[in-house]
């Protein structure tokens, strides 16, 4: 089977999760997703690439974490890209919802 689209609400929101409480994560951190409970499962079992055509990267400008500015990543030629992504469903159950796996930026990145 090739590659499967389908549409998905931003945030991971777990069937044990109570809807209204505090907001879905919309991302994890790529170091620890595959053992923290809350992203597990859905890390093992429902991986995805999510296609993209930029994000916006956060940068405490003075170091008090009170003051980010955002930066738009987007490709060069700005062709499309993908992210790594987890969900709560596969394709054949929707309304499934996706978040990011994130990084920490490289030293390149940092300046």
């Amino acid at each position: 089977m090739g590659p499967v689209f389908v549409s998905a609400r931003w945030g991971l929101q777990p069937s044990w999760m109570k809807p209204g409480g505090r907001p879905p994560p919309i991302n994890a951190r790529r170091e620890g997703i595959a053992t923290n409970g809350l992203f597990k499962s859905a890390y093992r079992l429902r991986r995805c690439l999510v296609p993209i055509n930029g994000y916006f990267e956060w940068k405490d400008i003075y170091g008090t974490g009170k003051n980010k500015q955002p930066y738009a990543i987007a490709m060069a030629d700005d062709s499309p890209s993908r992210s790594p992504a987890y969900g709560t469903h596969g394709v054949i159950q929707p309304p499934a919802s996706r978040s990011a796996i994130s990084r920490p930026l490289r030293a390149h990145q940092t300046r």
